[in-house]
């Protein structure tokens, strides 16, 4: 019995540690949109985040360029 509680625990340990990453992502990401959008400069906590959490590249064509005139246009 002690043994599963104690996979439980480690199983629900992980699970709380892949969310956590999940979400510092999501600010981060979050926080790169809103300063390439309104023109601020990368503090060096960002540059950090970079380096310990990297986000894969984003394509040329995006799901904004997609949806958007200009997007169908430069396609067309």
């Amino acid at each position: 019995m002690g043994d599963v509680l104690r996979g439980a625990f480690f199983i629900a340990l992980a699970a709380v540690a892949i969310d956590t990453y999940y979400r510092i992502r999501a600010l981060i990401r979050e926080t790169h949109y809103h300063a390439s959008t309104y023109g601020a400069l990368p503090s060096p906590l960002w540059e950090l985040s970079t380096v310990l959490f990297p986000l894969p590249p984003v394509p040329s064509w995006g799901f904004s360029s997609f949806f958007s005139v200009e997007g169908r246009a430069s396609r067309a």
